[in-house]
């Protein structure tokens, strides 16, 4: 564990708003074939995301970021780019003709899960997948199981009262159209993911106006040691 840290250490060297979570780091993990960004709603992942598609790793062909599939639908304030929403049907024809490279369930209240996935590409550059929550806390439904043993997980976090004022703030209509969905995302506490994350972004307060520096500088250091 002690030369799993100091690997992740040498990562974050210097970046004041990041620090090592809890997931162990494996061997097939060492052998990186992709990086997993997750958070809980609000954290600020998707604005990282957006930093991440919009850099000079991705312009230089470094790093790419895979387009999502999902079945929920698109939300007033999703951001363009993100995912192409697919019904259940097309999801699963694309299961059964093997164009998805791993895909996975995310539970949204007590009644609904919905899918989502990635296609498999050519592997020109380093993958950094857009992902959600259901990786850490519905595993079983993750297809093929082993393929997170060789992805790095980046944790997004901000505190759970800023999370809340977030999503009041930018998704009002859940109060009257979906309340049992907002208070689902709302108890999905990114207290959580500290411990189910290699590496953990604080986006919150102070920590926030370097974030989006901070995660394109680590970025560049795992193509360098990857």
């Amino acid at each position: 564990m002690k030369k799993n840290n100091s690997y992740l250490a040498d990562l974050i060297k210097g970046f004041s708003g990041m620090r090592i979570g809890g997931r162990h780091l494996t061997a097939k993990c060492r052998a990186l074939k992709g990086v997993i960004i997750v958070g809980s709603s609000c954290s600020g992942k998707t604005t990282l995301i957006n930093t991440i598609s919009n850099s000079e790793l991705c312009r230089s062909g470094k790093l790419s970021v895979p387009l999502r599939y999902t079945t929920r639908a698109k939300r007033k304030n999703d951001a363009p780019g993100e995912n192409s929403y697919v019904s259940k049907e097309v999801f699963a024809g694309m299961i059964g003709k093997s164009q998805l490279l791993f895909y996975w369930k995310k539970r949204f209240d007590s009644f609904r899960e919905e899918s989502f996935g990635f296609v498999d590409l050519p592997a020109a550059s380093l993958p950094v997948y857009s992902g959600n929550n259901g990786l850490l806390y519905n595993k079983g439904s993750v297809y093929p199981s082993g393929i997170l043993d060789s992805m790095l997980f980046i944790g997004v976090y901000a505190p759970d009262k800023v999370r809340k004022e977030r999503l009041l703030k930018r998704s009002p209509d859940l109060v009257l159209t979906k309340p049992e969905e907002l208070q689902y995302r709302i108890e999905d506490s990114s207290e959580g993911i500290l411990a189910k994350v290699h590496l953990i972004v604080n986006n919150y307060g102070s920590c926030m106006k370097n974030s989006k520096q901070e995660i394109t500088r680590l970025l560049g250091r795992i193509c360098k040691f990857s």
